[in-house]
Formats: C-alpha cells, sequence, structure tokens
C-alpha cells in the first residue's frame, strides 16, 4: 500500500480530489510514504515483540512524545508557514520513535542491531522491486488517471505483492516458510 501511494497517490489525489491538488497535495503523500515505509517495518515487526514483553510501555511513551512534539512544530512552526508548500514534519519524530522501538526490541530479543536490520530489510526490499516496476508502468506507461486504472492497479500490485512475499521473501526463511504452509492450507480448506 505504501509504494501504491508512492508512485499512484497523487494520481489519486487528482481523481478525487481534483487535478489541481496532484503536484502539491502528491508531494506532501509521497513525503510522508518515504517515511511510512520506513517507520512501517518497525513497527510491524519490533513493536510486537515489545508489546509481548515487559517494555510494553516503552512504546507508547515514545508514540505520546512524538505526538507531543508534532503537536508543538504544528503550533509553532505551522502557524508560520500556512501554505501547501510547507513539509510534513512529523516524519522526523517517527524515525526517532522507531529507532527506539527498534533498539529496544533487541535488547529484549538479545540480538544486534545489525543482525535485525540484515533479517528484516534486504529480502523485504528486493521482494519490492518488481511491485515497485509494476507501479511504475502502471503510472509511466499506462498512464492511469482514472478510477478504473487506478483499482485495476491495485489489484495487481497485491496479486503481485502476496507471490513474491509467499514464494520470495519467506522462502526458505527460518523462522517462517510460507510455501511449505500452502499445502497445508489447501488440506485444511477442503476439509
Amino acid at each position: 500500500m505504501g509504494l501504491f501511494l508512492l508512485v499512484l497517490g497523487p494520481r489519486f489525489i487528482a481523481w478525487w480530489v481534483g487535478p489541481q491538488f496532484e503536484r502539491s497535495a502528491g508531494q506532501v503523500l509521497q513525503i510522508l510514504m518515504v517515511s511510512y515505509l520506513v517507520f512501517l517495518p518497525i513497527r510491524g515487526v519490533a513493536l510486537p515483540i515489545l508489546m509481548d514483553s515487559a517494555s510494553r510501555g516503552f512504546p507508547t511513551i515514545g508514540f505520546l512524545v512524538a505526538g507531543a512534539v508534532n503537536l508543538v512544530l504544528s503550533n509553532v512552526v505551522g502557524a508560520s508557514v500556512r501554505d501547501c508548500r510547507c513539509r510534513p514534519r512529523n516524519r522526523h519524530s517517527q524515525r526517532a520513535v522507531a529507532a527506539l522501538v527498534l533498539v529496544q526490541a533487541c535488547r529484549e530479543l538479545e540480538a544486534p542491531v545489525g543482525e535485525y536490520l540484515r533479517y528484516v530489510f534486504p529480502r523485504a526490499l528486493l521482494g519490492a522491486l518488481p511491485t515497485l516496476g509494476l507501479l511504475l508502468w502502471f503510472k509511466l506507461g499506462l498512464e492511469v488517471r482514472n478510477l478504473a486504472g487506478l483499482a485495476a492497479a491495485g489489484v495487481a500490485v497485491v496479486v503481485l505483492f502476496g507471490l513474491m512475499w509467499v514464494f520470495f521473501v519467506y522462502r526458505n526463511d527460518r523462522y517462517i516458510d510460507l510455501r511449505a504452509r500452502l499445502p497445508l492450507l489447501r488440506a485444511q480448506s477442503r476439509a
């Protein structure tokens, strides 16, 4: 979803709100999505680890501090800059919270941060590249701008992303191998 919004988000805004918002609102959306692509893997993997440990209050405090920082920045800095050229400021606090959550989760797992990053990011990044290519083809090759084209792109991306994760990202994973579980899922659905 993050890649979809990063590539085709401005076109979606143009279809939904109006073409005059494609550039200004689209740029803000893209900046936010880059930040979330850094933040969400930490939130999706490291945060559940902390929520199931003795450190479950740590992320809550981090999110509260990040929210307070965002509120202060929005009121202090945002009051002086009230046009569409302003850049979202919450990406820095999200990165800080993500880094703190990552370090704390690694402490809980007694695993070095470098080992965690080597396990989580490279295969996911390589697995996302075909999806990014498909999105760029929809944007630059087909030049989709209407709801039907955006919906077709969304469905195609979900299918390709799912296949890439089942057959590449999780293939021969030391913790989970989804390909090995496919026969079990088929057997359970027939029962």
